[in-house]
């Protein structure tokens, strides 16, 4: 379930969206300001981010600049009723990838939001945080560049991009890479330490594998 982080003040527009976009299967954080918007943001991550612009403390603008400056992959939407050239450039300007006009139909938005999110094929390709991998491939794609993982690396790298943002045990990923091999937590631990030094000598650094002390590991985009 892709998940939304929404700043809008107003409560009537508000529960208006947060109910549509959780009709249509997303998962919806709801902030009324800035403050609290980054609150959540730094608390978790998003798939994208629906900013008002016109806030009670602040211009949306200021906190999409904030999070563009440390995430240059989450796409960015932002409601205003400015359409004029300036305010469009503005918006582009501040690392906004659309603009949607108010009043606008929840459709429209929900449709904006679904062209900017990444998608996953039916035959198994994976996209997130600038990586694309497929199930039955052992190449993934960052950039342009094509490099091969080995198959554990592989395995661990698609699970987790597949339950991206959530906790993935040790217990699932050494289901994965079967039981031909010591299947033990520091067999995990140092196929997941390998994968983290490919992706660091390929200068892939939109994500981050996590540990999550004494349960697993969680992809995020940084």
């Amino acid at each position: 379930m892709k998940s939304i982080l929404f700043l809008e003040d107003d409560p009537h527009i508000a529960q208006g969206v947060t109910f549509n976009l959780t009709q249509a299967g997303f998962s919806v954080e709801h902030a009324s300001s800035i403050s609290k918007a980054k609150d959540l943001a730094h608390q978790r991550s998003f798939d994208l981010i629906v900013s008002d612009l016109m806030l009670p403390d602040g211009n949306g603008l200021d906190f999409c600049t904030s999070i563009r400056k440390t995430n240059q992959l989450i796409p960015i939407l932002v409601l205003t009723a400015k359409v004029d050239e300036d305010s469009v450039l503005e918006c582009f300007s501040a690392g906004v990838n659309d603009y949607v006009k108010k009043p606008f139909s929840n459709k429209e938005l929900i449709a904006r939001i679904k062209a900017h999110l990444p998608k996953n094929d039916s035959e198994g390709l994976l996209s997130f945080g600038g990586i694309e991998i497929s199930k039955d491939n052992l190449d993934i794609k960052y950039n342009g560049d094509t490099f091969t993982l080995s198959p554990a690396q592989h395995s661990i790298l698609y699970k987790l991009m597949d339950n991206r943002e959530k906790v993935v045990t040790r217990e699932m990923l050494l289901d994965l890479i079967g039981s031909s091999e010591d299947t033990s937590d520091r067999v995990i631990d140092s196929h997941v330490s390998q994968l983290r030094r490919k992706l660091k000598a390929k200068n892939i650094d939109s994500i981050t594998i996590k540990s999550i002390y004494s349960l697993g590991y969680r992809i995020e985009t940084k």
